[in-house]
């Protein structure tokens, strides 16, 4: 371990001693990089990257409850950013089950299929919807199987190319 790392966890441990300034020192050194993770996983689900700040300052808050319990076992980023990311799973699970309502006047033609392609894609199918599109999926493949060689070239290429 180096010493930024045995010197986090100092600071963690002093923490759990109820040391303000140590949490304030930890704040400062981590929550740039918990908002960038934030703000990446909010991207990717075409989501608020404002939210990430409040995301943050949860960890935060959590870090700061679990102090009474905590044990050095490791490095003590790898502890913060476990809290942050079951934390990001639990919201992941709260915003699919509470779906976002977005006006799609306000956007762009792009930003509308970038947004709708997002959201096909991170929200489960029900069984026979998932049935439905791998019968299509299949049928998709057969038919292009079907066609002449340089159609079929120039769709399997504009498709994954």
């Amino acid at each position: 371990m180096d010493s930024s790392e045995e010197e986090d966890i100092q600071l963690m441990l002093r923490v759990k001693n109820h040391d303000e300034e140590a949490f304030n020192q930890l704040y400062s050194r981590y929550s740039p990089r918990l908002k960038s993770f934030f703000s990446h996983k909010l991207r990717q689900l075409s989501l608020d990257t404002s939210l990430a700040e409040d995301y943050t300052q949860e960890v935060f808050l959590r870090l700061h409850q679990s102090a009474p319990k905590y044990e050095p076992r490791g490095k003590f980023s790898s502890y913060l950013f476990a809290i942050a990311r079951n934390y990001w799973i639990n919201e992941q699970k709260r915003i699919c089950r509470k779906p976002t309502i977005i006006s799609l006047d306000e956007l762009e033609e792009e930003q509308k299929k970038d947004l709708i392609l997002s959201r096909v894609k991170t929200l489960p199918l029900p069984p026979d919807e998932k049935f439905m599109f791998e019968e299509l999926h299949s049928l998709i493949k057969e038919s292009v199987y079907l066609l002449p060689s340089r159609p079929k070239r120039v769709f399997i290429l504009s498709k994954y190319e």
